[in-house]
């Protein structure tokens, strides 16, 4: 096992004021004599999942996660563990173990005797029907992950390091959020139009869906927004509108304006490039990589003045989704669709900050906000709105959300600040700030701001 000495990287980024975030695990490949469970080489979610439950996988994560941390940098004569600029650690990246648990037969079976030997300790008896659909199975998936991120923390933060710990860092199921509670900081990750594989995993033909951001209210960032816990940082980590999408240049100016709206913590683009010959010499577009694409180079630069030079302001209101422990009673907790907030709350956040708070947080008390909304049985009391697919026009009728900003039918979104206009009826998109001003539109016609007019004739298709 061996630590890759990227020193010289990290002591150019310290030097140059940039603060540096890192992985303990991505895809390094294990080898199956070093896991116990396993007659084979791991990586990825086959070792993420075993990393939970598997004594061995575990020791590997952390043996080499000491290697890494207590290794001294010779260009700055600090361990990792103890250098400032390295200011937080995601303990595996997209380690979830409600999605990974059945990565390979290996996990599948391993995780199924855990459950059962989990559940006899209780005395409760294996569910009856679908078991990936029950609720004791959600909440052992749960609990299990909850158990990893404590010990892997507690051994990480005994090292010495400073740095805040993140992890859980994969889609926005409501139950995510009693993992992510525990965090330093919550982040999340997202792609529009990410490739699809037609054959197989990572090997081509790929498909992609060549649709518009704008022409979804349901689009990145849309997936995130429910993401936010409020009392925690948040950043996203990860998000692209992936090449050859036909229309990704929107999304500097479409995640960097929402982001700012919602007061978020951090941005990153995933990614500049995978190998460094392509930042030194004329390559094809990689998919995921920047470098050699003028369009998401331009519109990185749009999203650094919304976000960075803050020129978008931040939405001073708040209508905070409250949850706890109950949210694992619903109906397929886990279920990537049906497990998750609903489309109509998440869309609020194109309007006001949105995130999610326990029922005992000052953000669900009236002097921050004018509404709660959730999918738990609602108090008496006429501030809280369930969850659901009528939850924005519950909004608007109730007077929460103002008519003449927030039109669900119109599909048109105004925040409350003035300065962001989302049509995705028309494709259109305004931003219009002291600063900057940006416009985008896809059909014939015209759009304005205050100082800026734009216009087309013959259509983009």
């Amino acid at each position: 096992m061996s630590v890759h000495d990227g020193s010289p990287l990290f002591a150019a980024l310290k030097r140059r004021g940039l603060y540096i975030t890192i992985d303990l695990y991505t895809l390094r490949l294990v080898t199956a004599a070093e896991i116990d469970e396993v007659d084979h080489d791991v990586r990825l979610n086959e070792f993420k999942a075993l990393v939970a439950l598997s004594p061995s996988a575990r020791a590997n994560w952390r043996e080499f996660s000491r290697r890494l941390l207590t290794h001294v940098n010779p260009y700055t004569g600090l361990a990792w563990k103890d250098d400032p600029a390295l200011f937080s650690i995601c303990l595996l990246n997209e380690n979830n173990v409600p999605v990974v648990w059945n990565t390979s037969p290996a996990t599948t079976k391993l995780y199924r005797e855990r459950f059962a030997e989990w559940l006899q300790k209780q005395g409760r008896k294996l569910p009856a029907g679908d078991m990936e659909s029950s609720q004791p199975w959600a909440e052992f998936l749960i609990k299990t992950h909850q158990e990893m991120y404590r010990d892997c923390a507690a051994f990480i933060r005994s090292l010495g390091t400073k740095a805040l710990f993140t992890d859980a860092n994969n889609r926005a199921n409501l139950p995510l959020a009693l993992i992510r509670q525990e965090l330093d900081y919550a982040d999340s990750h997202a792609y529009f139009d990410h490739r699809k594989f037609l054959g197989q995993k990572w090997r081509l033909p790929y498909a992609f869906a060549q649709i518009s951001p704008l022409a979804t209210d349901q689009a990145v960032p849309h997936g995130v927004l429910s993401s936010r816990h409020f009392g925690l940082p948040f950043a996203v980590t990860e998000f692209n509108y992936v090449y050859p999408n036909h229309y990704r240049a929107v999304g500097g100016p479409l995640f960097g304006a929402y982001a700012a709206l919602q007061d978020w913590d951090g941005i990153y683009r995933y990614a500049y490039s995978h190998q460094p010959k392509r930042i030194h010499q004329a390559e094809s577009i990689f998919y995921l990589d920047n470098v050699g694409d003028p369009l998401n180079l331009l519109a990185d630069r749009i999203a650094l003045l919304l976000f960075r030079r803050r020129d978008v302001a931040s939405a001073s209101g708040a209508l905070p989704f409250a949850y706890d422990e109950r949210v694992l009673t619903v109906e397929h907790p886990l279920d990537r669709k049906m497990g998750r907030l609903s489309p109509d709350y998440c869309r609020a956040g194109l309007h006001t900050r949105i995130g999610l708070a326990r029922p005992d947080s000052p953000m669900v008390q009236p002097a921050r906000s004018r509404a709660v909304v959730t999918a738990l049985p609602l108090p008496k009391n006429d501030r809280w709105i369930a969850d659901g697919d009528a939850a924005l026009q519950g909004l608007v009728a109730r007077g929460v959300l103002p008519a003449a900003q927030v039109d669900p039918a119109g599909h048109r979104y105004q925040s409350e600040t003035g300065q962001l206009l989302l049509d995705t009826q028309r494709h259109r998109f305004a931003i219009t700030t002291p600063r900057t001003e940006c416009l985008v539109l896809q059909e014939d016609g015209s759009i304005s701001g205050s100082a800026v007019q734009a216009e087309i004739m013959g259509g983009l298709g």
